[in-house]
């Protein structure tokens, strides 16, 4: 799935006008929103605040896993 810029930009605006982005990644919370992938893989603790904050990502929540144990999901022959 392409995601236009345009659409990804209103996303990140949008999210800035907020105000309540706590990690200096906002470009994935804004292409979580315009893409609707609600799966997350990361260590860093703001975005996984920002990822299950249910005023940023809704309809559904998202996941997040940080883990070793769950390298497994990113295999590349798990995900075809």
């Amino acid at each position: 799935m392409l995601i236009q810029p345009e659409k990804l930009k209103a996303h990140e605006e949008n999210l800035l006008g907020r105000g309540n982005v706590r990690s200096d990644h906002i470009h994935v919370i804004a292409l979580a929103n315009a893409s609707g992938a609600r799966l997350l893989y990361t260590e860093d603790k703001g975005l996984m605040d920002d990822f299950k904050n249910k005023d940023l990502i809704s309809k559904p929540r998202g996941t997040v896993y940080s883990r070793a144990k769950n390298a497994i999901l990113l295999a590349d022959d798990i995900c075809r």
